[in-house]
């Protein structure tokens, strides 16, 4: 049976038995080569085809999860069977909808082969091994070409798919000498990724920067957190900016919208028809729309599903998520970024003149509180003397509130990291807190 079929089957029972019914489908391909010691090492095609049919009746919603498409009667009894020990639901439907213009998507997956992806993949690790004598081996080598379809329909008359690709190169370099060892992991998208002396020099660079690394004392430093470890502070404490989150009492952002909670230099915006990873809607079909959700300081909107937003008395922003098809609707961000400022590094280190320069955070599954804010995480970077980066540094945590740090922001840089397409995107500059950050080093 085609999933056309199953759809039109689901509906047909649905009527019958005098509910409404949805079904969201998610189609993924995944084809992956990894390269090890100059040799394919690693050859792998996934993919998953799985529709969640959710029902409405009596004021309670049901789901089945089904990768078979061969009993579309049965997946409505069960929905029905499950949403009977449910609680009442206020989760509305989306009827017909029209859907803005997403920009141009990349076609670099559609043009590549698995020749001349392990031929990419070679290519980097040949060129990672010639940037300098101490890089050692490569230990991760890859080239990704994912697609992916989203399809929604429902009794109400909504209906509306869309599809993308994405070309992916990830390498990790290894660069030893006299028995200090240090490795760097950089990642390449779309047509940047057809260039695997890019991505071998920058994973190599990463890498060669680390040698001669040792912590600092212990103390208060002025800071700026390079774009790849305020992007991945965004992600970690994004679960506060969802209305989800705020309704059940686990975000302290919780009431705050209209008030002031960052510096003036903070503005941040989700934006799901940005053109790095775009889409025309949510995973309950709400049209895509960009939010502001903070603008120079002041919370203006948390995000929101149609849930959430029934809740509060508004319409949703476009975030609902499914992580998976077999998942229930949820909150999480599309594309969020926080917006570019108006100097480069250069710039901001300058102004800084002694400080921290903090490259990348780690620890963040164990040492990131989202409901309370509190976080202590180990860092690395370089210190930084009358604006000029010095020496490396490794094995120090930071630790704050990230409201606090909101607020601290002083500069934010016009340079812009992007976490790996996919699910949700994060986005950030380079920000310079004057005020610092408590360090735990020696």
């Amino acid at each position: 049976m085609s999933f056309s079929e199953f759809k039109d089957k689901v509906f047909a029972e649905a009527k019958r038995l005098g509910c409404d019914a949805e079904v969201f489908m998610r189609d993924t391909e995944d084809l992956t080569v990894e390269i090890l010691s100059h040799a394919l090492d690693s050859y792998s095609y996934s993919r998953t085809a799985g529709a969640c049919v959710r029902v409405k009746k009596d004021g309670r919603d049901g789901y089945h999860y089904t990768e078979s498409f061969g009993d579309p009667e049965g997946c409505v009894k069960a929905a029905l069977d499950n949403a009977a020990c449910g609680d009442l639901s206020e989760h509305p439907m989306n009827g017909p909808c029209s859907y803005p213009e997403t920009p141009e998507g990349d076609d670099t997956a559609e043009n590549r082969g698995v020749n001349d992806m392990i031929a990419l993949a070679l290519d980097a690790e040949t060129l990672a091994l010639a940037q300098d004598e101490r890089i050692d081996r490569t230990d991760y080598d890859s080239a990704s070409s994912v697609r992916y379809t989203t399809y929604i329909a429902n009794t109400l008359g909504l209906e509306a798919f869309y599809g993308g690709s994405l070309f992916i190169t990830a390498l990790s370099a290894v660069a030893e000498k006299d028995g200090e060892v240090h490795d760097a992991f950089a990642f390449s998208v779309g047509k940047e990724a057809l260039q695997p002396k890019l991505l071998a020099s920058k994973a190599a660079g990463f890498a060669l920067a680390k040698f001669g690394a040792a912590p600092v004392p212990s103390g208060r430093y002025r800071v700026i957190l390079q774009g790849k470890a305020m992007a991945q502070l965004l992600k970690a404490f994004s679960p506060q900016f969802s209305a989800s989150a705020a309704q059940k009492g686990l975000s302290p952002l919780a009431g705050k919208e209209g008030t002031k909670i960052a510096s003036d230099a903070v503005s941040i915006t989700d934006d799901p028809l940005f053109s790095y990873f775009p889409r025309p809607f949510d995973d309950e079909g709400t049209p895509s729309r960009t939010t502001s959700v903070i603008k120079n300081g002041v919370l203006l909107s948390l995000l929101h599903n149609m849930k959430t937003a029934k809740k509060a008395g508004r319409a949703s922003t476009s975030n609902g998520t499914r992580e998976t098809a077999a998942s229930p609707i949820s909150v999480a961000p599309s594309n969020f970024i926080l917006e570019k400022g108006e100097k480069d590094l250069a710039g901001l280190l300058s102004e800084m003149g002694d400080g921290l320069l903090i490259t990348e955070l780690s620890g963040l599954h164990a040492g990131v509180n989202f409901s309370t804010g509190h976080f202590s995480l180990l860092a690395s970077g370089f210190t930084v003397e009358k604006g000029k980066i010095k020496k490396p540094v490794e094995r120090i945590t930071v630790a704050g509130l990230f409201d606090k740090l909101l607020s601290d922001i002083t500069l934010v840089g016009d340079d812009l990291y992007l976490s790996a397409p996919g699910g949700s995107v994060f986005a950030a500059p380079s920000v310079y807190i004057e005020n610092g950050l408590a360090v735990s080093g020696t």
